[in-house]
């Protein structure tokens, strides 16, 4: 995630929000769960934060799902 007062926050949220990304990849994001909530609220978008211990085999949609090991 980098700086948690950067801009990286935003960049992930608006990133994982879009469904070409899933097409190619598995995201996987290392940082603070609390940071990434007050981003998703305040860009006003639909996802959800989830935490894991490992990648999950069931499909990742977008908007629905950020993954934090």
């Amino acid at each position: 995630m980098g700086d948690p007062t950067g801009i990286g926050p935003e960049i992930i949220v608006k990133a994982l929000s879009k469904k070409p990304l899933f097409q190619i990849c598995r995201p996987v994001i290392f940082g603070d769960q609390g940071v990434l909530w007050k981003t998703i609220r305040r860009l006003g978008t639909h996802a959800t934060v989830e935490v894991f211990r490992e990648v999950p085999e069931e499909d990742i949609l977008p908007e629905r799902s950020f993954f934090f090991l």
